[in-house]
């Protein structure tokens, strides 16, 4: 397991260096939104998902991603993992 990375810089380092099997991603990282990270994410052919209250702002490339709402159901979370993953 990597993370949790609260910064978009460490995490698309991350994925240059150590690309992960798969990644959840909230939208709202403080100061900063994840989109770079789902931008570097999808140029490494890694699966993700969105669990975020704030799926209205996710831009067009990334809108056939999976989201979960917040809040949510930890079995929601786990279950949607492993259809992307498996997809």
């Amino acid at each position: 397991m990597i993370g949790p990375l609260r910064a978009v810089a460490p995490a698309v380092k991350v994925i240059s260096v150590d690309r992960p099997d798969a990644a959840v991603l909230d939208v709202n990282l403080g100061n900063e939104l994840s989109f770079p990270i789902a931008d570097a994410l999808t140029a490494a052919r890694v699966p993700f998902l969105f669990l975020t209250a704030y799926n209205t702002v996710i831009p067009i490339a990334h809108r056939h991603r999976p989201v979960i709402p917040k809040p949510f159901l930890a079995e929601a979370l786990v279950a949607e993992l492993a259809r992307v993953v498996a997809a």
